[in-house]
């Protein structure tokens, strides 16, 4: 049976997937509604993953001195007041409000990264904790399945966005609500170290990079996957969004399996044929056309799956810095989701939105590159 303080991980987890991936759905329909080209409507990421860059230092060393319970109220809370401001904006479809929408929802999914993910590690035994929090990230991916068929059914299709969001709301404020009034362990770090710059270590700084990676080409793929799949197939933007389900399927399952495959197989090497299956499918995306680039984009979904639950779990095992502070530096690096869209979008504007999914490969690339550097660290170092 599943304790509470699991149940909250897994329903944070979930509302964050959710609510991140209707802003991949949002794209679509707002450039198709506004007229806009790939690099302005890119800026609806670049708000989202703005906040993130701001709002994850802060709260990682916010809550290195607080309770990560306490950082899951504040998250769950600026999350329903960003749903709700996208509630308001979906009634007068105003660009500049929802990219106010964006920034707050972005802002509180950052806190809930910060807090959320040292907060699983720490409920349970250490040696299980990669698995623990990748089983907990496939509820992530669960929420990105159900977003594009909500998303499609009631933002591209137009019938309904505002009720969507509105929903949206107040299911954030019952699981604010849940971790109010049950009864959870605070999970405060028992002893903490003086506050430092965690980039300063370089095993940090390398991490941070990944988890960058890892989101950049995440946020990527997804916000032109949509309108990708609608050129090459001819299928309608609300068709197209719902075969988006098929790449976060790809997650959830990939995350489902990488957390049963973790007790047998190290982490490392896991990160290392994640990234070369990705570069193949990179490869064959950009290289052939039709319904075979799609499939093949559509399965990058299993490659990315585990990338950033067992790289934030490794980095945060064999760092020196504080964890709460570290946490906060690699929920930054998600900026990374910002930067990829902004550059595939100039790609694609420049050349054609199938020639620019090459820039992921230099994602697999480096990612690559660290599942080797990784293997450099012998032995865990305790960072309470």
């Amino acid at each position: 049976m599943l304790s509470r303080p699991f149940v909250l991980s897994l329903t944070i987890f979930l509302l964050c997937g959710f609510s991140t991936v209707l802003n991949v759905i949002l794209i679509p329909y707002i450039q198709s509604a506004l007229n806009l080209r790939y690099t302005p409507v890119a800026m609806i990421q670049v708000s989202f993953y703005l906040a993130y860059f701001l709002f994850s230092p802060m709260s990682g060393y916010l809550f290195q001195h607080r309770s990560y319970l306490e950082g899951i109220r504040a998250g769950l809370f600026i999350g329903a007041l960003g749903t709700l401001t996208l509630y308001w904006a979906s009634l007068t479809l105003s660009f500049p409000m929802i990219i106010l929408g964006v920034f707050i929802l972005g802002a509180g999914i950052a806190t809930l990264q910060v807090t959320g993910n040292p907060y699983t590690l720490m409920i349970g035994n250490p040696e299980s904790a990669p698995s623990r929090l990748t089983l907990a990230q496939a509820f992530t991916s669960l929420g990105t399945i159900l977003a594009p068929l909500f998303g499609s059914l009631f933002i591209l299709s137009r019938s309904g966005g505002d009720t969507l969001y509105l929903s949206l709301t107040l299911l954030w404020l019952v699981a604010l609500l849940f971790s109010l009034f049950s009864s959870l362990p605070d999970g405060k770090e028992d002893k903490q170290k003086s506050p430092s710059n965690p980039l300063r270590e370089p095993f940090v700084l390398f991490g941070a990079l990944a988890i960058a990676a890892s989101t950049g080409m995440e946020v990527t793929i997804s916000t032109y996957l949509t309108k990708f799949v609608s050129e090459v197939s001819g299928l309608t933007l609300s068709t197209s969004g719902t075969l988006m389900m098929l790449f976060w399927g790809g997650f959830f399952f990939g995350r489902l399996f990488g957390s049963t495959i973790l007790h047998r197989y190290s982490p490392q090497k896991l990160i290392l044929y994640s990234s070369v299956s990705g570069m193949g499918l990179i490869v064959l995306t950009v290289l052939s056309s039709g319904y075979v680039s799609v499939v093949a984009i559509l399965l990058t979904g299993l490659s990315l799956s585990v990338l950033f639950p067992v790289i934030f779990s490794q980095v945060l095992r064999y760092c020196e810095s504080p964890k709460g502070a570290v946490s906060g530096y690699l929920c930054m690096a998600n900026i990374g989701g910002a930067v990829f869209p902004l550059l595939q979008g100039m790609m694609a504007d420049r050349m054609t939105l199938h020639q620019s999914f090459i820039l992921p490969l230099f994602g697999f690339m480096y990612l690559a590159f660290f599942s080797g550097y990784l293997r450099t660290k012998k032995m865990p170092i305790s960072s309470t």
